[in-house]
C-alpha cells in the first residue's frame, strides 16, 4: 500500500502551477492513457497520450522527480480523459488537476472561460 511520506505524490504542471496527484490515482491515469492510445493508434493525441503515461511511470519508478509538464496534446489528453472521470467530483486533487487541464484546453482551442467544478457541496463549507 502507498505511504503518502515515503511515495511522494506525482506532480504535474499546467501554464506554471504544479498540481499533485497521489500514486494510486496517477497510475490510474496513466493505464487509462495507454488504452485510450491503443483504441486510436494513429489518432490526434495518441503520441502525446503514451508520453504523459510514459512519464507517469518514471516518477512512479523513480527514475523521475520533476514535475510533469502538460501542454499542447498532453494537456488534452489528460483533460479527456479526467472530463470522463466521475470521481473528479469527489477528489480535491484530481478536480484541481482537471480545472486547470480544462483552461488549457479551452485556451488551446480558443473558447471563452468556462466554470470550474466546484467541490461537493459536504466540502464546499468545510
Amino acid at each position: 500500500m502507498p505511504n503518502e511520506e515515503t511515495d511522494p505524490p506525482v506532480v504535474f504542471e499546467v501554464e506554471g502551477a504544479l498540481y499533485p496527484l497521489d500514486r494510486e490515482r496517477a497510475t490510474c491515469l496513466a493505464q487509462w492513457l495507454r488504452v485510450k492510445a491503443t483504441e486510436y493508434v494513429d489518432g490526434y493525441g495518441v503520441t502525446a497520450a503514451r508520453a504523459v503515461a510514459d512519464l507517469i511511470e518514471d516518477v512512479l519508478t523513480d527514475r523521475r522527480t520533476a514535475p510533469i509538464p502538460l501542454e499542447g496534446e498532453a494537456i488534452e489528453a489528460v483533460f479527456y480523459m479526467l472530463n470522463v472521470d466521475q470521481e473528479v467530483y469527489a477528489n480535491a486533487e484530481k478536480r484541481a488537476l482537471y480545472n486547470a487541464a480544462a483552461a488549457a484546453h479551452r485556451d488551446l482551442l480558443g473558447l471563452p472561460e468556462g466554470r470550474d467544478i466546484p467541490p461537493p457541496e459536504s466540502q464546499a463549507d468545510a
